[in-house]
């Protein structure tokens, strides 16, 4: 009997070690952390506790473990578990050199990693490079997100519900007007109001580098863009509207799963409720009544156009437009959406918030769409050019 304990002793003690064994050939085939040949300005008794975190944060990243990881610090939770999974994107199948670390405050360390592509090259391609705060808690290190230490110059102003913070110019007008929308959609959608923490950046390279991504090869040439989760606002349009994209907030507070979004008509109606999204060269935020009345222009001019393919193609046609924004903007601007947010009103109108509802939870993609909009107001592939003109034409 003893043997067969011992026995089965050793199996499973083979078993783990194994396991081990393998985990740590996975770690290594998929991310290769490096510290070598490093001016490494770090406390002697530290070095060791930080770069073995470094190692355990990059496996639970690597295999999904963040929910259940111990290394990511509570303060600020959602924006370092929003980084952290930025950072899963950015590591697959690479290596990772911790180029530099040094003491910033207290028992806090800045650390710099820089992400290659794992390939045998003597000149792998640069990826990524990446900035994470380490803080040593009573010999536990935990890692998060450089925000509030790169945005703690900025000034700060509480408007309302939206806590904001900036580096230089500030519309309090602006800043009022959004609040209000952030009151009204929260009450439209019948979920508690947000208050919301809110950084206005000049483009997506800051937001990228408030975070933590100090370069991302994949982001180069996008300016206009921003990230959003939780009660946090990150904004690279250099403006205190974020309407737009709060309405997208408080739909997935509403409806958590997102198998029913129809994101043609969420886009439509976010268009609709608040604006375009985008600003023009001036910082001013592109309105969807200045979309339609340019749309309507180019129906007036083009009374043969087919609308159904401009929905369904969705070409760019703002031209009046292209002398005030950037060429990436431009590209952006989306006469689907304008259409779309069209379709949405005649919806609510007709069939008041509930029916919009439904048309919102319709399913995926355009075939979901065009079937709940001809159950709710009878548009159909058939009548679009028709029905859709008309509606164009007689928005005042």
């Amino acid at each position: 009997m003893k043997t067969v304990r011992l026995y089965l002793i050793l199996s499973i003690t083979l078993f783990s070690v194994l396991q081990i064994a393998a985990q740590e050939m996975i770690d290594k085939r998929n991310v290769d952390v490096r510290m070598k040949n490093l001016t490494f300005y770090v406390n002697k008794n530290e070095k060791g506790l930080i770069y073995n975190s470094v190692k355990r944060l990059f496996a639970d990243i690597n295999f999904n473990r963040l929910n259940k990881s111990k290394l990511i610090n509570t303060e600020n939770y959602s924006v370092n578990i929003f980084l952290m999974n930025e950072i899963k994107k950015l590591i697959k199948d690479s290596q990772i050199h911790l180029t530099n670390a040094y003491l910033v405050v207290s028992n806090k360390y800045i650390l710099k990693f820089i992400v290659y592509e794992n390939i045998a090259d003597k000149s792998p391609k640069l990826k990524a490079i990446i900035t994470l705060i380490a803080e040593n808690v009573r010999g536990k290190v935990k890692f998060s997100s450089p925000i509030k230490y790169r945005s703690k110059s900025w000034k700060n102003k509480q408007i309302g519900n939206i806590n904001y913070f900036y580096k230089n110019s500030f519309n309090a007008k602006l800043a009022k007007k959004f609040n209000r929308k952030n009151s009204e959609i929260a009450k439209k959608l019948g979920v508690s109001i947000k208050k919301l923490t809110f950084y206005k950046c000049s483009n997506y390279e800051e937001v990228q580098r408030l975070l933590g991504i100090d370069f991302d090869a994949k982001s180069v040439g996008i300016v206009q863009s921003s990230e959003a989760f939780e009660n946090t606002i990150i904004t690279g349009v250099n403006s205190e509207d974020f309407s737009h994209d709060v309405f997208h907030m408080y739909i997935k507070t509403k409806f958590p799963d997102d198998k029913d979004r129809n994101f043609i008509a969420e886009e439509g109606y976010a268009n609709s409720i608040a604006n375009a999204y985008y600003a023009k060269n001036n910082g001013e935020i592109i309105s969807r009544r200045e979309l339609v009345f340019y749309l309507k222009e180019y129906v007036e001019k083009n009374l043969n156009a087919d609308l159904l393919e401009l929905f369904q193609k969705n070409p760019r046609v703002y031209f009046q437009l292209s002398n005030q924004v950037s060429k990436e903007v431009f590209n952006q601007l989306s006469v689907k959406s304008t259409i779309s947010s069209l379709i949405c009103d005649e919806v609510e109108k007709t069939k008041g918030f509930e029916g919009l509802i439904r048309l919102l939870r319709s399913g995926k993609g355009e075939n979901a769409f065009f079937k709940s909009v001809d159950n709710l107001i009878g548009i159909n592939k058939t009548n679009f050019n028709r029905r859709v003109k008309k509606i164009i034409l007689n928005f005042n």
